[in-house]
């Protein structure tokens, strides 16, 4: 495992705050997806196609100088309640610090085990 530092901040879509900032400063976003109000039931939805749309308006955001405002986008994936993180492509990350994951990992042996995944033999 790798520890990253990335220096501008991600939009979390999972967030009220960001809800209610979406619903103010990007409405004709959301009216595109017949959407006034924000909330988490309209993010984890089987149609993705509103958290794409979140991601390509953050990833458009830039300040005075061109420069981008937002690392990435931060979500809870449909498939379980997995945090995910999309990165944004030119976002610097900086390694932190590493850590080898082995096969016997609990982490890893619990997500083999609810995809039903297993490993060949190590060589």
């Amino acid at each position: 495992m790798q520890l990253k530092e990335v220096g501008l901040p991600f939009v979390d879509v999972e967030s009220p705050t960001t809800h209610t900032f979406l619903t103010e400063h990007a409405p004709e976003l959301l009216l595109q997806h017949d959407i006034e109000n924000l909330d988490v039931a309209h993010v984890r939805g089987p149609n993705r196609l509103l958290t794409r749309a979140i991601a390509g308006w953050a990833y458009s955001r830039t300040d005075e100088h061109g420069e981008p405002l937002y690392a990435g986008i931060r979500y809870v994936s449909r498939v379980g309640d997995f945090e995910c993180w999309a990165v944004f492509d030119g976002a610097h990350v900086e390694l932190d610090s590493t850590q080898d994951i082995t096969v016997d990992d609990p982490a890893l042996r619990e997500v083999a085990n609810l995809y039903h995944l297993s490993f060949g033999p190590m060589t």
